[in-house]
């Protein structure tokens, strides 16, 4: 697992990467991340979820901060994922925005 910021998130996802968002849905009603490769699995559905998540590509995870963001890459790597193909965006949406990057 990695800790990458919004600018390197960003070019990840032009090359093909995955955005799971981990936030609970009321959060996404405040603010999204305007990408095309983004799926929601709220961190409290993860350990549920997770075969809805690639294994065959890099995942960027993400939440409002970069803490829980943190502990779903813990469950994905518990649960079969590559740590190698994981990478946690350091400051969630926050530094997204703080870095002009698309939400809607």
């Amino acid at each position: 697992m990695r800790e990458i910021n919004a600018l390197e998130a960003f070019e990840l996802l032009e090359e093909g990467a995955l955005l799971v968002d981990v936030r609970e849905p009321h959060e996404l009603e405040a603010i999204s991340f305007d990408v095309k490769n983004v799926i929601n699995i709220p961190l409290s559905e993860i350990e549920t979820r997770y075969k809805e998540i690639a294994t065959d590509q890099k995942i960027i995870v993400a939440c409002r901060a970069g803490i829980r963001s943190n502990q779903a890459i813990q469950y994905l790597m518990h649960f079969g994922n590559s740590g190698e193909a994981l990478f946690n965006l350091q400051g969630g949406i926050i530094a997204w925005q703080q870095n002009g990057l698309k939400t809607k």
